[in-house]
Order: C-alpha cells, then sequence, then structure tokens
C-alpha cells in the first residue's frame, strides 16, 4: 500500500477533508448547471448538510425536468474524473487500495462504506440516507458509481438494494474492468 494512503488512513487531516468536500461540490454544482454554494465559515457538519439539501433539490429539479439521463451522465463523468484525481494523489495502484481510499473518502463524508475483493459493497450507515427519496439517491448514486470507477482505473457499480428504499443496507456489486462475473 502506498506511504500516501496508509498515511491517510491513519489520519485526514481536517483542510483535506475540507478540500473534497470542496471538490464534490463543485463537480456536483457542474453537473447539475448551477452555482457552487458558498460555505465560508462553516463547519465541516454544516456543510455536509448544505451538500444534503443541495443534492436533493438539485436532483428533484433535474429529475422533475425529465433530465436524469444527461444529469447522471455528468454527475458520472465529473465523479469518474475525481476519483482519477484521488487515485493518483494517494497513490493508489490496486483494486484493494481503490477500496481503502473509498472507505476513507466515504468515511470522511459520513458514510460507512465497506468493500470486499469480490467487488461486493455494503454500506450499513448513511448520512445522506435520511433527505434522500428513492429516486434520488438512485439519481445521485452515479456520483458513487463514478468515483470508484476513478479510484479503480474503471470499472461499473450497480446497486441491488439501498437504505432509502427500506433496506437495513445499501448493496452494491463493484466490477472493475478486465473483471468477469
Amino acid at each position: 500500500m502506498s506511504l500516501r494512503l496508509s498515511a491517510a488512513r491513519i489520519f485526514l487531516p481536517p483542510f483535506i477533508r475540507e478540500k473534497y468536500i470542496r471538490k464534490l461540490f463543485r463537480l456536483t454544482a457542474e453537473a447539475f448547471g448551477v452555482s457552487f454554494p458558498a460555505f465560508k465559515g462553516m463547519s465541516e457538519e454544516a456543510r455536509l448538510r448544505l451538500f444534503a439539501s443541495f443534492t436533493r433539490e438539485n436532483a428533484l429539479r433535474i429529475l422533475v425536468a425529465g433530465n436524469a439521463a444527461a444529469g447522471g451522465e455528468m454527475l458520472y463523468r465529473n465523479a469518474r474524473a475525481f476519483g482519477e484525481e484521488i487515485r493518483k494523489s494517494l497513490g493508489v495502484r490496486t483494486f484493494a487500495e481503490a477500496l481503502a481510499a473509498a472507505r476513507l473518502l466515504y468515511r470522511a463524508i459520513g458514510i460507512d462504506f465497506e468493500g470486499a475483493p469480490d467487488g461486493t459493497v455494503v454500506i450499513r450507515s448513511c448520512r445522506f440516507a435520511a433527505a434522500y427519496t428513492p429516486e434520488i439517491c438512485g439519481f445521485i448514486s452515479s456520483l458513487d458509481r463514478g468515483i470508484l470507477s476513478g479510484l479503480a482505473g474503471g470499472g461499473d457499480l450497480r446497486f441491488i438494494g439501498r437504505l432509502t428504499s427500506g433496506s437495513d443496507s445499501c448493496r452494491a456489486e463493484f466490477r472493475p474492468e478486465g473483471r468477469r462475473g
């Protein structure tokens, strides 16, 4: 495992968490075609509450307008580029390291992410589940698909259960590029 990823797993400084949250806001706002909301002086907790309401409101607007496919594709592309950026900055080289980096990133925003070597993903708790309807969660999961694909150097994530649909956890399968089954 790279030294940078190992160190980040032990301690992710607040300024790095803020950088990641700011980048997540920017890429999401760009995909939604709206301005990036200001959050100067806000606590990390307040920023994450703002992100939940910001994504909920804008996803609903896109879904009601019937632009889910285009909006989801833009979210995916932007998130994939972000995942690739994180992959490079943390020195991620293997699928196991991609899962470790994903756990780190998701933990920073209040999501309990667990990834297994076979590609099984389980999320037991998510700070955004209470703010999203199943439809909004499904749309916003384009971010998850993109981030994981970028971290892993390609691949696809498919959800098979969601907290927002009444399941006790979100369950998904991630298949890295080149892996079948």
